[in-house]
């Protein structure tokens, strides 16, 4: 499949839009009855709109022939400890992994963070997705912590 990094640059309704709902869902492919409500989607539509022209955060979109959207990377330098990037999420469309979307995203992101100073970089991964869990270890990820949650 042929691909094209595209990064957000322009506040595209319909397009932050789709970002925002698939950042918003994510987290219901490993966490057992979680549903994405309007608000954190109406959320993720207002921290993707502040990350257009913010130096501190990075947005790249991986785009198909068709201009779709198929995998999402966003990336932002951690207020106060600036020499870490944070990766809030990275995601490529099912039906296209396992073709180097992941990785280029991932290098894209890698390489903003470097010119920006960072040298280090963190991210959180859900402990039932064992496919990101082993990506980012042969990216250079190693494990610092486990965080636990309990329902009330």
């Amino acid at each position: 499949m042929t691909f094209k990094l595209v990064p957000l640059e322009h506040a595209e309704p319909g397009l932050i839009r789709r970002l925002a709902e698939i950042d918003a869902t994510l987290p219901s492919e490993y966490a057992v009855g979680y549903e994405a409500s309007a608000d954190s989607i109406a959320e993720r539509i207002v921290r993707l709109t502040e990350s257009i022209g913010n130096d501190n955060a990075f947005v790249m979109t991986a785009r198909n022939g068709r201009n779709e959207v198929v995998g999402l990377h966003w990336v932002c330098l951690v207020e106060g400890n600036e020499a870490c990037a944070y990766v809030n999420t990275t995601w490529v469309d099912p039906s296209c992994r396992k073709q180097g979307i992941g990785s280029a995203l991932k290098d894209a992101g890698e390489n903003w963070a470097r010119q920006r100073g960072a040298t280090q970089m963190a991210t959180s991964v859900a402990l039932t997705n064992d496919a990101m869990v082993e990506f980012n270890r042969r990216r250079g990820f190693t494990p610092t912590s486990i965080d636990m949650l309990k329902k009330l």
